[in-house]
C-alpha cells in the first residue's frame, strides 16, 4: 500500500495552495492536511504543525526536487 507523507508544512494558506496547485499540474498526487483547522482557528497552526502538504510516498523524491526548483525562482 502506498501512503502519503509530509513533504512540507506551511503557516500560510496561500503558499500551501500555490504549491499544491504547482505539484498537481506536474502530475504529483498530493493534498493538504489540517488546512481547514488552520483556516478556522489560525492560533492552532503552531500547535498542530501548520498546513501539511502530503505527497504519495513513491512520488516524494520527485515532488521534493520540483519544490526545490520552484523555490529557486
Amino acid at each position: 500500500m502506498n501512503s502519503f507523507l509530509v513533504l512540507k508544512a506551511y503557516d500560510s494558506y496561500i503558499e500551501a495552495n500555490l504549491m499544491l496547485s504547482f505539484l498537481t499540474e506536474q502530475g504529483i498526487h498530493c493534498h493538504l492536511k489540517d488546512e481547514n483547522t488552520v483556516l478556522a482557528d489560525p492560533l492552532l497552526s503552531n500547535a498542530i504543525g501548520g498546513i501539511k502538504l502530503m505527497v504519495l510516498q513513491n512520488e516524494l523524491d520527485a515532488a521534493n526536487a520540483l519544490l526545490v526548483e520552484f523555490e529557486k525562482k
